[in-house]
């Protein structure tokens, strides 16, 4: 929730005045604190609006300027201070930094008690999250019965970019395009080249990343896809989502979620496939077959043809090419021979 918002949606609030830092009125508040302690500044979390009295400061009005660049540096969402108690009025250089970092101050009035700030401001905080929450499970359920109902992943792009207002595409972990929701849209720089050249879209501890192209000057959102095992590819959305719009993260987290099912459902299918045939070649070795004609009819349900010939082949990657998938291993080979 917003500053700007309390304004409108938490009664406590609707008698209040925002007196200073009218340009940070789009600060987020994720929680909120009531003290009047001389250290409360110790005690302050970044998105966190502290409600006082300022009590600790009517002694000493000036110190009041060292606890608004204490909530600056920490990044909290804002002041308010019941004035008309004990501070009798905000001095004016407070007022003056508070514009210049577009930090909000709010002046409540007397009659307001604290404890209905705060329990008002904290419920409505709830009510919102509960609201995020329950988007996000029904965003869940949607996506997945669509998978579930044989609709496949690119229909699932095309339903996310409707509901986000964006085109999306999907990568492998080699950020190669596997599907796209506008199949006309095409990146203007490869990114496997990217990939090859060591860049990467992720930062630590960061649910997802934002970058630009300098050639076509558009900003991209990344949204890694994670299985039990690796990061599997990712969800890039040619537009920003922002962090003040935690629907939009949810309704693409909750997408990524989905498809990270459906990899691994593809994988375990693979997976399967590839011990069946082993299974096949190691009962020809073992000689578990009764006859040539049994083998054949078996070999034919793996799409291996009786009689066709072979040319096996073992060699090792460049150092530089290590991190290319074997697809592209191969294209890289098959140019280097061209040209030669």
């Amino acid at each position: 929730m917003k500053i700007s918002d309390l304004f409108r949606s938490v009664p406590a609030f609707q008698s209040a005045r925002l007196v200073a830092g009218q340009k940070g009125k789009d600060r987020e508040v994720y929680s909120v604190n009531m003290m009047d302690a001389p250290d409360i500044a110790d005690y302050l979390k970044p998105n966190e609006l502290l409600v006082t009295t300022a009590y600790h400061l009517k002694d000493k009005p000036n110190d009041l300027l060292e606890l608004v660049q204490s909530m600056v540096n920490r990044q909290c969402a804002g002041l308010a201070i019941k004035t008309k108690r004990f501070l009798h009025e905000i001095p004016h250089e407070v007022l003056a930094f508070a514009n210049k970092m577009e930090f909000p101050l709010i002046e409540l009035p007397i009659h307001i008690a604290l404890g209905d700030v705060v329990t008002q401001t904290l419920s409505r905080i709830l009510d919102k999250r509960t609201n995020e929450l329950l988007q996000a499970i029904e965003t869940h359920q949607k996506f997945t019965e669509h998978i579930m109902s044989g609709k496949g992943i690119s229909s699932l792009l095309k339903n996310l970019s409707s509901i986000i207002r964006h085109p999306v595409l999907l990568l492998d972990k080699y950020l190669r395009v596997i599907s796209s929701s506008h199949p006309d849209f095409h990146l203007l720089v490869d990114l496997t080249d990217l990939h090859k050249n060591g860049y990467r879209l992720f930062l630590q501890k960061t649910p997802y990343s934002c970058f630009s192209l300098l050639g076509n000057k558009k900003t991209f959102s990344a949204f890694p896809i994670y299985t039990h095992e690796e990061k599997s590819g990712c969800l890039i959305i040619v537009g920003t989502i922002p962090f003040s719009k935690p629907s939009l993260v949810l309704t693409v987290e909750q997408a990524t979620n989905v498809i990270a099912f459906e990899f691994m459902k593809e994988k375990a299918l693979k997976q399967y496939g590839k011990r069946v045939r082993n299974e096949f070649f190691n009962n020809i070795i073992e000689g578990a077959f009764h006859s040539q004609e049994e083998i054949v009819i078996k070999a034919k349900e793996f799409q291996i043809e009786n009689e066709q010939p072979y040319v096996c082949v073992v060699g090792k990657l460049d150092e530089n090419l290590a991190s290319l998938s074997f697809i592209q291993s191969q294209k890289e080979i098959y140019i280097c021979s061209l040209k030669s």
